[in-house]
């Protein structure tokens, strides 16, 4: 997680109120999110592992 953190530079987020961001701030969050999730090994996702993007 730490290295999500740092590589999608949300560090100075990580004590912020989720509310206080800009739209995107909480973007960039919710994409961490995403990719956290895709990381779980295969026995822990929940199906298929797609990741569909737009704009």
């Amino acid at each position: 997680m730490q290295e999500l953190v740092a590589l999608m530079q949300l560090q100075s987020f990580l004590h912020r109120d989720y509310m206080s961001l800009s739209a995107g701030e909480r973007q960039r969050v919710q994409l961490a999110r995403v990719l956290a999730q895709l990381q779980q090994p295969e026995s822990q996702a929940l199906g298929a592992r797609f990741l569909l993007l737009d704009e």
